[in-house]
């Protein structure tokens, strides 16, 4: 009786001990960020030969208005909420000598798939001549689902996209 009582006492704790040990412990989380130039992170909708590639970007030097795309890397399992960014933002400058109104759309979330990872997040500013902007998104702006952010923007004439930033929370173990 006594042997088997102890039997049952060490099968138990043996399986319940991992279990056990996994709700004490918490996860530690760092907050990461990432910027990528636009040099190589943009390119036109269409070839173009309007669009001058720098070490500071990607500028529309022709006449009239050209579209640019530009997609982050994202990182699988990094999480802020259920994977991907917590902030996303996009960097302009105005090379004119007038102010230009600019539109940019993020879409926060994949190609494929259910209709809220096709969040489109359209934003305009007026950039003023010589001056930045800073287009930004977060996730809960996106519904939480910000994993592979895209942008897409309208070049005006004199504008060039500069950098984007991504920003996540990555699990670094316990």
């Amino acid at each position: 009786m006594k042997m088997r009582f102890f039997l049952r006492t060490t099968i138990a704790l043996t399986f319940c001990s991992p279990l056990l040990l996994a709700l004490n412990a918490t996860a530690a989380t760092s907050t990461r960020g990432e910027v990528q130039m636009a040099a190589g992170l943009c390119q036109p909708f269409v070839p173009t030969n309007e669009i001058r590639y720098s070490a500071t970007g990607m500028r529309n030097a022709g006449t009239s208005t050209v579209y640019a795309i530009c997609s982050l890397a994202g990182t699988w399992y990094a999480d802020s909420e259920n994977g991907g960014a917590s902030y996303i933002s996009l960097k302009v400058r105005n090379t004119a000598t007038a102010p230009q109104s600019v539109s940019c759309t993020a879409r926060p979330g994949y190609a494929y798939g259910a209709t809220n990872n096709q969040l489109s997040m359209p934003l305009t500013l007026t950039i003023q001549p010589g001056g930045f902007q800073s287009f930004s998104w977060n996730s809960t702006t996106a519904g939480g689902r910000m994993r592979n952010p895209n942008f897409t923007c309208a070049l005006k004439p004199g504008i060039e996209i500069q950098y984007a930033e991504r920003t996540y929370s990555e699990d670094v173990g316990t």
